[in-house]
């Protein structure tokens, strides 16, 4: 019988994204000091809008944005709520830095890199350019400092159901 799994997306600067083309595209690398948590995204227009709107205004993804899905055991996901961040389109799940190594092992199949975004040096927009680049943000670690309470009185909650 297949397991069943559900699509998630993940964008990523180009240092992230070397570090899982170096994995064969099998699994995301570990969260940086400072960054507890890992954001995978439930829909490819929300992976879009950070990859091409965020990551191309931040250095240190390089001024690249990349847009990356790939399937997970949704029996492993379920135990993880979806989160609203913004409108009602910015939904995603919040992993701790400490089970993504168990995160990675319920990937099913390789990740996918679907676009990648890059700031033209003199026009400062992005543009869709050919696969191949990331690197860690700051809008991760600003976020992950606006959210952690949040994120850790949902935790609560699982662990008491």
């Amino acid at each position: 019988m297949p397991h069943e799994t559900t699509t998630l997306y993940r964008p990523v600067g180009q240092a992230e994204f070397e570090l899982i083309r170096a994995s064969g595209f099998r699994e995301f690398p570990p969260r940086l000091p400072g960054q507890p948590y890992f954001y995978p995204v439930t829909n490819e227009a929300y992976a879009v809008q950070i990859a091409r709107d965020w990551n191309t205004k931040d250095p240190n993804s390089g001024f690249v944005g990349y847009v990356l899905r790939f399937d997970v055991l949704s029996s492993y996901l379920h135990h993880f709520e979806v989160h609203t961040v913004g409108d009602s389109r910015h939904r995603e799940h919040w992993i701790p830095a400490a089970d993504l190594e168990e995160f990675n092992r319920s990937i099913v199949g390789p990740i996918c890199a679907l676009a990648s975004y890059r700031r033209e040096a003199n026009a400062g927009e992005a543009r869709v350019f050919t696969l191949g680049d990331s690197g860690s943000s700051d809008v991760a670690n600003n976020k992950d400092a606006m959210i952690g309470n949040s994120f850790e009185r949902a935790r609560g909650k699982r662990r008491r159901r």
